[in-house]
């Protein structure tokens, strides 16, 4: 699972209160290219922390509370629904591929 939606998996890791490096390590382990990582892992890990430092600009220490109760739960709901989307985007663009391919076979 981890070859074929590993994009997702680390952009999901990049918001869940579970260590990332466990993220990190099974890309290592299923070979998982290294630009990819480093890629996704930059983009997923800046979102989070723009949202944490906004929060902290906008409210200040009552941002605290904010952050270590709720904001856990909303990054995680955000985290899948990044990857929902993400896995629907690949999957419709597979399906459009397919679609193409089968109606170039018909027409020769």
């Amino acid at each position: 699972m981890f070859r074929r939606h590993g994009e997702a998996a680390i952009l999901f890791g990049s918001f869940t209160p579970i260590p990332f490096k466990l993220f990190t390590i099974m890309s290592g382990c299923m070979n998982y290219p290294l630009w990819k990582l480093l890629g996704y892992a930059a983009i997923g890990r800046a979102v989070k922390f723009y949202i944490v430092g906004l929060l902290f600009y906008m409210y200040g220490r009552a941002a605290e509370h904010m952050v270590d109760q709720v904001l856990a739960t909303t990054l995680l709901a955000a985290g899948v629904l990044i990857a929902a989307c993400w896995l629907l985007i690949r999957r419709l663009g597979g399906r459009r591929k397919q679609v193409k391919a089968e109606a170039e076979g018909d027409t020769k």
